[in-house]
């Protein structure tokens, strides 16, 4: 299957990418809202989730710059899940933020 020539594929990778984040967000938001578990854990794991992702996107990044036909619209959905996964994580943060602390 030719990457390029695929827009269903690349319109569905780039919408999927987007909304995944606040589909996390919303599960998360409903989990402590009904006290089903704790996710204090979860913030140290977001935060590696959102680096591997950028990482994965600055490679992709230059695999379009060495390469013209690949798609720059990956890279860019790739860049927005973790700009997008950043939300989730600092509303946990808060969420789960010691009373004494002014940050």
């Amino acid at each position: 299957m030719n990457l390029v020539g695929s827009k269903l594929l690349v319109v569905g990778t780039f919408s999927a990418l987007i909304a995944v984040p606040f589909v996390l967000w919303i599960a998360m938001y409903l989990a402590v809202r009904k006290r089903l578990m704790d996710l204090r854990p979860l913030v140290p794991w977001l935060r590696r989730f959102r680096w591997v992702a950028w990482i994965c996107a600055v490679f992709l990044f230059a695999c379009c710059v060495m390469d013209s036909n690949f798609p720059v619209t990956i890279p860019i959905a790739l860049s927005t899940f973790s700009v997008g996964l950043s939300f989730p994580e600092s509303w946990l943060k808060e969420q789960f933020a010691s009373p004494n602390s002014t940050a």
